[in-house]
C-alpha cells in the first residue's frame, strides 16, 4: 500500500508500531480464496486474547461457498453493494453469561472487542484486509445462524478479502476509500483526574 495513502495518519506523528497505524477498513476488495488454514490462524489469534476469568466469550460464525449468498443477504442493502466482493463474510458473537457460574458477564462485549482486534491484526499480517459491519439485520442473523439470543449477543458482521482498487466501488463510496484520521493523543487520556490538564 502506498505511503501517500496514510499521509493523513503520518501527519499525526504516530508513536505506535505500523501494525496499528496502517490497519484500516477498506471497502474495495477482490474476491478470492481465504484458505481454511489462514482463517484458522485468525481465529487462533483471537483465542489468545485476554478475558475476565479467562472465559473467552467470543464466538465467530463464517460463510462457506455454499452459504455465501445467504450470509450476504443478512447485510443491509448499502453494505451488500460492496461486500459482495469480499472473500468471506462472518459474524461476531458475545456469550452473555460466564461459563463457570452462569452469571451475567458484564465484560463480555469488552473482551469480545479485544478478540476481534487480535483477529483483525492476524488477518492483516497474512495480507488480507477486513471491515467490521454494524449494518446487519440482527433478527435475520439470529434466525439464519440459529443463534440462541438468551445466550449470545450478535455484535457485528465482518468481511475479509484482498484489497481492491477503489474504482471497483460505487461512485458514492470511492471518495471515502482512504484511511481516516484519529483524535490527538492528548484527547484520549488524563492523569490523576478527568479535569486535570497535565499531559505526558
Amino acid at each position: 500500500m502506498s505511503e501517500n495513502l496514510f499521509s493523513i495518519r503520518n501527519q499525526a506523528g504516530p508513536l505506535a508500531d505500523d501494525m496499528f497505524v496502517k490497519r484500516w477498513s477498506p471497502r474495495s476488495m477482490v474476491k478470492g480464496e481465504v484458505p481454511d488454514q489462514d482463517l484458522l490462524k485468525m481465529i487462533d489469534a483471537a483465542r489468545w486474547s485476554p478475558s475476565c476469568f479467562n472465559d473467552q466469550p467470543w464466538h465467530f460464525v463464517f460463510s462457506t461457498d455454499a452459504t455465501y449468498d445467504l450470509f450476504l443477504d443478512l447485510l443491509v442493502d448499502a453494505n451488500k453493494l460492496w461486500c459482495k466482493n469480499a472473500s468471506r463474510i462472518g459474524f461476531v458473537l458475545a456469550r452473555k453469561n460466564f461459563m463457570h457460574s452462569g452469571e451475567n458477564n458484564f465484560f463480555a462485549h469488552f473482551d469480545t472487542g479485544a478478540a476481534w482486534m487480535a483477529f483483525v491484526h492476524q488477518a492483516y499480517a497474512l495480507g488480507y484486509v477486513m471491515h467490521g459491519l454494524g449494518g446487519i439485520h440482527k433478527d435475520k442473523v439470529i434466525e439464519v445462524l440459529q443463534v440462541e439470543p438468551n445466550q449470545f449477543d450478535v455484535m457485528c458482521g465482518i468481511v475479509i478479502g484482498k484489497l481492491g482498487p477503489k474504482d471497483h466501488l460505487p461512485a458514492q463510496l470511492q471518495e471515502r476509500e482512504k484511511p481516516n484520521a484519529r483524535k490527538s493523543l492528548h484527547e484520549m487520556y488524563n492523569l490523576n483526574q478527568m479535569n486535570d490538564t497535565t499531559k505526558l
